[in-house]
């Protein structure tokens, strides 16, 4: 089978396992923010630029203050 043969295919699905793995939180997260943000745009309406515009920044200095707390400065 050469170079693909069941040693390829066994690192390959070793590989994706860890790619899976190290992203379903993230990806969790993204669902949750859309299913939210989905149901709030039904319920609301749209937001408006300076609405997303914040929300964006808020979030943006919540990851930093969270990288700042985990990785001490």
């Amino acid at each position: 089978m050469g170079a693909s043969g069941p040693s390829s295919i066994r690192s390959y699905r070793e590989d994706l396992r860890g790619v899976v793995g190290s992203s379903a939180t993230a990806y969790g997260y993204t669902l949750t923010v859309w299913s939210a943000g989905a149901v709030l745009s039904y319920t609301y309406g749209p937001p408006s630029p300076p609405e997303v515009l914040a929300f964006f920044a808020g979030a943006v200095a919540a990851f930093a203050l969270v990288g700042v707390l985990a990785f001490g400065g």
